[in-house]
Order: C-alpha cells, then sequence, then structure tokens
C-alpha cells in the first residue's frame, strides 16, 4: 500500500520538515488528514490537497487553482502595504471640514508676472492663489519647453 508524509503542522502554517512533525500516511488517511484541517482551519492549501489526493480534481487543475490563490494572496499583502501608506499621508495632511486635506505648509501665488509660495493668507496685496500658466509655470515652463526641444531622440 502506497504511502504518503503528512506535515502534521502544515508548511503552510509555519510547519517544518523536523521529523516530530512528519507522520506516515496512507493516501485515504492523508486526504481525510487535510480534510480535517480545512474543516478547522479554511485555509485553501488544505481543501486543494484534500481533493486532490482523493481525485475530485485533477493536477492541471490543481496547480491552476494555487497559482490563482498565491496570486490573491500577493494582491492582498500588495493592496494592505498600499493602503499603509495611504494612511500614513492622511496623518501628514490632517482632513479639513469637508473632508479634503488641510495644507500646512505654503501655497503657490502669482501676481501676473511672478509668482512664489507664501503661507496661506500671508501672501503680497494685488497676488492671487494660484500659479502662472505654463508647463511649470512662469519662465519656467518656456525653459523646460527649450530643453525637451533641444534633446535627441
Amino acid at each position: 500500500m502506497e504511502t504518503h508524509m503528512h506535515h502534521i503542522v502544515p508548511k503552510h502554517m509555519g510547519g517544518t520538515d523536523e521529523k516530530d512533525n512528519l507522520v506516515e500516511l496512507t493516501i485515504d488517511e492523508h486526504a481525510e488528514a487535510h480534510r480535517k484541517l480545512y474543516e478547522e482551519h479554511g485555509h485553501w492549501q488544505d481543501l486543494l490537497a484534500w481533493k486532490g489526493l482523493t481525485k475530485l480534481v485533477d493536477s492541471d487543475e490543481c496547480v491552476r487553482i494555487a497559482i490563482i490563490e498565491g496570486a490573491k494572496m500577493g494582491a492582498a499583502i500588495t493592496n494592505a502595504k498600499r493602503w499603509h501608506n495611504h494612511v500614513k499621508k492622511e496623518r501628514k495632511y490632517p482632513l479639513g471640514v469637508d473632508g479634503r486635506k488641510v495644507r500646512t505648509k505654503k501655497n503657490w501665488y502669482h501676481n501676473g508676472n511672478e509668482e512664489g509660495q507664501f503661507e496661506l493668507g500671508n501672501a503680497p496685496e494685488g497676488w492671487e492663489r494660484g500659479r502662472l500658466k505654463g508647463v511649470y509655470g512662469g519662465s519656467k515652463g518656456n525653459q523646460y519647453t527649450k530643453r525637451v526641444s533641444g534633446a535627441k531622440f
């Protein structure tokens, strides 16, 4: 009768290949062990092992499902990191009453010819909030345009 080595604590749950974590089981016992683990913990790896060992799912389908589930786990990790960065940014700029970020640093102002950064409400008289028109505003836009038109492609 064919036997398999089964991890008592599966590797996907932190188990190791140490001898005290391995037990020799028949294929039916191995399948049953993974079914019980799935019912207790709900891990897709145990469901897939159980269905694969009992031939409810063929090996190609097992590989396809493992790839899909692994990709979902990777996406969840990536999205959690993105959310973490998003939360950090929200702390950097506190939200105002209307839900938009409140800026505590300087803002751009211009008088039609020049532009500069000043604290909110502390711009010189006659200056409007915003930047001059152009790629980067004012003469910076012209310098940028000259640099790009002189580039070799």
